[in-house]
């Protein structure tokens, strides 16, 4: 404490990237780099080789990787996460759209080899704010809107 103080700017920890327990919280694994420039993009290969089909991933939007969410699709592993201001995507189709929340299927990742990926996408209106979340649970019976919302919400994402 106070060792920094002299210092003219503060230099950056490093980064930390973590899996946690959803239920208890607590992290099953950890990971640290001292580069305190790096990408979350970086923890993507160990991330992935400790998880399995049936879990349920929250991400904040460090992880926006369309490459990546195919991979997990393809592995029957369910995401969520907030969508970037700026995604591309084309209406596939709606499944909900009242005052407070749109629920659509969009397509994003559109490139010119043309790839893309079907995904949902779930806008909330929140205390007078849009909140737009990304699953690729496709089954809105399955995990509702409300429940998308809520997972981003609770884990602070």
């Amino acid at each position: 404490m106070g060792l920094l103080k002299a210092l003219d700017h503060h230099p950056l920890a490093g980064r930390i990237s973590a899996l946690l327990d959803g239920l208890s919280r607590l992290p099953v694994w950890i990971r640290y780099t001292e580069d305190a420039q790096a990408y979350d993009q970086r923890f993507w290969d160990d991330i992935l080789g400790r998880v399995s089909a049936g879990m349920l991933l929250i991400f904040d939007l460090g992880y926006t990787n369309f490459a990546r969410f195919a991979q997990m699709t393809s592995a029957g592993i369910t995401f969520v996460m907030h969508a970037k201001d700026n995604l591309a995507y084309e209406v596939a189709k709606v499944i909900l759209c009242s005052a407070a929340v749109h629920d659509r299927l969009v397509w994003i990742g559109i490139t010119q080899a043309g790839t893309r990926h079907l995904v949902r996408l779930v806008k909330v209106l929140y205390r007078g704010k849009w909140y737009r979340d990304l699953s690729n649970e496709l089954d809105a019976q399955r995990l509702t809107a409300e429940m998308l919302a809520v997972y981003i919400a609770s884990a602070g994402a």
